[in-house]
């Protein structure tokens, strides 16, 4: 394979809606190469750049809770969307901090970076499972993700 491809997932299963990309990123994986490398990432933090560093091709699945668009809407982001800003600690590094950090340290990092959300509700409960709208986004979220992939291989 030409190009290093990872896939990382965003998310947080007990968190209801939040835990939608790590859903989507099982049955992504099943559909793929063995020679592309996926991953759960269940919070953050600088351990980001572990996964990244040295990567051709970088896709993000993840949820947002933007309240631009009704739930369970799916989109394509790019790194301009997210507000830069150091957090407050480096347990709560979020992929555009790392991605920042790794340019300012000259960490060999994908300069192709694409990134697709579904929109959720914020959430403040500890809950199992997805609600019907963001359930009903899966098979978009593949699609969408299979097709960058198949590009980039």
């Amino acid at each position: 394979m030409k190009n290093k491809i990872i896939v990382l997932g965003f998310g947080n299963d007990i968190l209801g809606d939040d835990g939608v990309a790590l859903e989507a990123l099982d049955i992504i994986k099943s559909k793929c190469s063995s020679e592309i490398e996926f991953q759960s990432i269940f919070g953050g933090g600088l351990e980001i750049l572990d996964y990244i560093e040295g990567k051709d091709k970088l896709l993000v699945i993840d949820s947002v809770a933007s309240q631009n668009d009704p739930k369970g809407t799916v989109v394509e982001l790019s790194l301009d969307h997210y507000k830069f800003n150091y957090a407050d600690s480096p347990h709560y590094v979020g992929i555009p901090d790392a991605i920042r950090i790794a340019k300012e340290l000259n960490i060999p990092i994908p300069d192709d970076i694409k990134i697709i959300a579904t929109e959720i509700a914020p959430q403040f409960e500890i809950k199992k499972g997805l609600s019907k709208e963001v359930e009903a986004s899966i098979p978009e979220i593949c699609s969408k993700a299979l097709s960058i992939i198949e590009h980039w291989s």
